[in-house]
């Protein structure tokens, strides 16, 4: 649904072709190589193939369709979730593709034209405990990215520091899985 940030009322419902995948990853970026500058809805998808892809959701055209960018780093076996800095910079967290004592993930920039990596990703350690994927989301605030991941019975906030690229634990509790965060 389309919601109107103002009053809270639905103002069209958002129908999706065929070809959309089901389960994604979403972050909308500021390309202002657009006159004038858009907002465009990238999508990050695992539809069982070997890596995930990079794509673009038109929302302008009925039902909305979608573009394939690019793929994504391979060995990304999970579905990325997406967020965008307030200039504009894609970044994508993923889970280990492995249960790993010691990882609980990582946080990558990546380019919006391309799906590649723009930077050396920010790994997030937790401290030696390890165990299964269940959710997972990420969101920017401040300078700083926020880690949402169930992993078993265990949900835990990682904040991860974007110019010093340190982690640490901000909460950890019982399972509720956080399947999406978003900032506005």
């Amino acid at each position: 649904f389309r919601v109107s940030v103002v009053t809270g009322a639905c103002l069209r419902e958002v129908t999706l072709d065929e070809s959309v995948p089901t389960l994604f990853g979403q972050a909308f970026v500021r390309d202002v190589s657009a006159a004038p500058p858009l907002e465009v809805l990238m999508i990050s998808v695992n539809d069982d193939r070997p890596s995930s892809r990079l794509g673009a959701l038109d929302l302008s055209r009925r039902p909305a369709s979608w573009r394939a960018i690019g793929p994504l780093p391979a060995g990304w076996i999970y579905t990325p979730d997406l967020t965008t800095t307030a200039d504009g910079r894609l970044f994508a967290y993923v889970p280990p593709a492995v249960s790993t004592p010691g990882d609980a993930g990582l946080v990558q920039e990546l380019s919006p034209r391309t799906g590649k990596p723009v930077s050396r990703a920010m790994k997030i350690a937790t401290g030696g405990e390890a165990g299964s994927a269940r959710a997972w989301a990420l969101a920017h605030w401040g300078g700083t990215f926020y880690v949402f991941l169930t992993l078993d019975e265990d949900t835990r906030v990682y904040a991860v520091d974007r110019k010093t690229r340190a982690s640490r634990l901000v909460r950890s509790g019982p399972a509720v899985p956080i399947p999406g965060a978003g900032v506005s």
